[in-house]
């Protein structure tokens, strides 16, 4: 008899534990009543692309934007001035702006001006030839050290013929050398966690960052995400107004141990004898948060009334520049008024 003939009667049989009796399993789960406590944010359940995610973190923590279109990054500026325009703020009740200039060169320095005033988390949102184009502004954002700014990047191909909406990365690689920090997100979910990560990282390291996705396949793609909340947000990043201290020694020797916003108002403080004490008071009252670095124009003292080719000005001289400011703007009766500039 050969194996196949053997019956299943007669085939010998391994003894086996007999199997524990377990109780029915409910067909639907359970709510685990202490989910909340264990997950205070557990994200808004919504479905978005890459574009809509990352604006959805900059609507709540920027205090500005300054942007130009360019495909595919032009939607993220969009959807940032959207919210800001119908009289959305952010999570600091602070009513933020948004400036389009003549270009991608100027866009990047108008934003790191704005970043460098402090106190403020500023970004910028390009792609393709657009970084390439503003690459000299980059450069020099990441030289002057400048902590809570994050250019946002849909990447895109860099044309070397005809005009494609290929995705590639020439433009990311473009930024390598520049001393950026840079992020790169797979999914509109990683965009939007990345862009939180991304401001923190600045303002903590005073190095600027980037955050990169793929231009199309994730900028454009709808995909189910878990948005960060508001008010998660705000817990993790901080309000930038407040003190930033620095993360390293060389930091601290240019900057002072607690950070630049600190170290202005202690200079302010220090040398409050030597300025105008009216105009010292007013300096104060201005009300503008986490000022870091900024240029004295001009005080009641400064102004002059001249004429330049038979039109009168109001004239004052803070540097190498004579400003002159048409009698009768509205410009010139806000500064006729002020008693600092």
């Amino acid at each position: 008899m050969n194996e196949a003939e053997v019956t299943a009667s007669e085939r010998p049989t391994s003894k086996r534990p007999p199997k524990k009796s377990s109780p029915a399993k409910s067909s639907k789960s359970q709510p685990n009543p202490d989910l909340k406590a264990q997950v205070p944010f557990p994200g808004i359940e919504s479905v978005m692309h890459g574009n809509g995610a990352v604006a959805h973190v900059m609507e709540h923590v920027c205090d500005g934007v300054i942007g130009y279109p360019i495909t595919p990054s032009t939607e993220i500026s969009e959807i940032y001035e959207a919210y800001r325009a119908s009289g959305g703020i952010n999570v600091w009740d602070r009513r933020p702006f948004f400036f389009e200039p003549e270009g991608e060169h100027s866009a990047q320095s108008g934003a790191m001006g704005a970043a460098l005033t402090g106190g403020k988390y500023i970004s910028n949102a390009s792609s393709s030839q657009g970084i390439l184009y503003g690459l000299e502004s980059h450069f020099v954002t990441a030289g002057k050290k400048i902590g809570g700014f994050v250019l946002q990047i849909a990447a895109r191909v860099v044309s070397r013929n005809s005009l494609n909406v290929m995705a590639g990365h020439d433009d990311v690689y473009a930024l390598l050398p520049s001393g950026y920090t840079i992020f790169f997100g797979s999914n509109p979910q990683e965009a939007a966690d990345l862009a939180a990560i991304a401001y923190r990282s600045s303002s903590l390291s005073l190095i600027p960052a980037a955050n990169a996705m793929d231009g199309f396949s994730t900028s454009h793609m709808q995909s189910e995400v878990l948005l960060p909340e508001p008010e998660l947000l705000k817990r993790y990043l901080g309000d930038p107004s407040e003190r930033i201290p620095c993360s390293s020694v060389a930091q601290e020797i240019l900057f002072g141990a607690r950070g630049r916003y600190w170290q202005l108002n202690h200079f302010l403080e220090h040398h409050s004898l030597e300025f105008d004490p009216e105009a010292f008071d007013n300096l104060k009252d201005v009300g503008i948060q986490g000022v870091i670095q900024g240029d004295f124009m001009f005080d009641k003292a400064d102004l002059k009334s001249e004429s330049i080719n038979g039109i009168s000005y109001v004239t004052f001289h803070p540097n190498t520049i004579v400003y002159a400011v048409p009698k009768g703007s509205a410009m010139e009766k806000e500064i006729s008024k002020a008693e600092i500039g």
